[in-house]
């Protein structure tokens, strides 16, 4: 069960790219921050019903399990609040990107998920 409406829209990165923007930000000599200590990662901004297209995309021919849209009021409340979409200029300035598309982040949560299923996490 998906406890948000189907169209509810929220920035992702995705665990993949999450990790990749922290090596890249280790790896980086500050110097290339100037007066920025504090970014948003750059982000996608996919509809709850685009995630879930894109992962049965992804996953076409895995045992997926089905997945029902029933909005819960108070998570809904809650996620109203959060941003729909988040600038990251100077993020982007300094080369960070990304995730190349919402199927690439579901290709790598599916392996991910693969990968702990299988014990090798």
């Amino acid at each position: 069960v998906c406890p948000v409406p189907p169209d509810l829209r929220i920035p992702v990165l995705g665990l993949e790219r999450c990790l990749d923007v922290l090596v890249e930000l280790g790896d980086a000599p500050a110097s290339r921050f100037g007066d920025w200590r504090a970014f948003n990662a750059p982000s996608l901004a996919p509809s709850a019903q685009e995630i879930l297209a894109a992962t049965q995309r992804v996953g076409a021919g895995r045992r997926l399990g089905r997945v029902e849209f029933r909005p819960d009021p108070a998570v809904t409340a809650i996620m109203a609040t959060w941003p729909r979409s988040m600038r990251a200029q100077q993020a982007e300035a300094i080369g960070l990107r990304a995730a190349a598309s919402v199927e690439a982040i579901a290709r790598d949560h599916l392996a991910a998920t693969a990968r702990s299923a299988d014990g090798a996490a």
